[in-house]
């Protein structure tokens, strides 16, 4: 699967309160053997619609990774709050998934394919844990590799292992840290559309955090531009741009172009 081939029927709902919604925070890091503390994101401010497919894009080392842990409870944020389906986050969330750029590191080596995707299924009857870790397989085109361990797939169907893992309790926020740094390119434009068309299909909403700008204007339905450490919200874009996206026709638009300037412009400047 190498383009977007399912027209967008996951569009925003904007006459609903936001999904999730981030007020005011900040996450220091405190200094070792009495050196100052860090400051790695500050007084983040921001929305994500149900239905959005919101990215995330800054420079390197700006604290994206940090905000994301924040956000999907894995880490506590030193001040402000975040809320989830209008609930405020204190660790991991039900309906939340998440997927980690370094794949080797999430997936079991010892466990197959499938014992991997039904991990976060633990609580459901054997049979039913059995049957969507099958179905979510299939929606990444893995089905037929259950049986196999993470060691013998490629660094992109292991990533499609852990997506297939973080999709399968159904998510209603599907949060990504830069999933697709750590493959080559082709592999990295057809895990971009795998991941489109699954958000279509499935109706979830999308959060992916990167540093590439053309996969931002790419994926998303809204950009959300950070500074340099410690980050804020620079400016919050919204991508114009017809839905379903071709990895050829769509990056080389006029308006794609344009985005890249502005976007490339603001982080620079910053």
């Amino acid at each position: 699967m190498t383009e977007s081939s399912l027209a967008s029927t996951a569009t925003p709902d904007r006459d609903v309160p936001p999904l999730l919604s981030v007020s005011g925070v900040r996450k220091t890091y405190a200094g070792t053997g009495g050196g100052a503390s860090t400051v790695a994101i500050d007084d983040l401010t921001f929305t994500v619609d149900k239905g959005e497919f919101v990215v995330i894009v800054g420079p390197s080392g700006c604290g994206k990774t940090t905000l994301l842990r924040c956000l999907s409870g894995l880490l506590a944020p030193t001040s402000g709050t975040v809320e989830f389906d209008g609930r405020t986050v204190a660790g991991v969330q039900a309906g939340l998934g998440v997927v980690f750029q370094e794949y080797t590191r999430s997936l079991m080596p010892w466990l197959s394919v499938r014992a991997n995707v039904e991990l976060g299924l633990h609580r459901l009857p054997k049979a039913e844990r059995r049957e969507q870790a099958e179905r979510s397989l299939r929606h990444v085109g893995l089905v037929e590799f259950g049986d196999r361990y993470p060691w013998q797939l490629s660094g992109g169907m292991q990533q499609r292992v852990a997506i297939a893992r973080a999709i399968s309790a159904d998510p209603r926020l599907l949060m990504m840290d830069e999933p697709f740094a750590s493959v080559d390119a082709q592999t990295r434009t057809s895990l971009e559309s795998m991941v489109l068309d699954l958000w279509v299909e499935a109706g979830w909403t999308g959060l992916l955090v990167t540093h590439d700008i053309d996969e931002a204007i790419f994926m998303a339905d809204r950009v959300l531009v950070l500074s340099q450490r410690p980050s804020r919200v620079i400016e919050a874009i919204d991508i114009v741009l017809d839905r379903p996206r071709d990895q050829l026709e769509t990056r080389a638009s006029p308006e794609f172009q344009e985005y890249r300037r502005r976007i490339t412009a603001l982080i620079g400047q910053h």
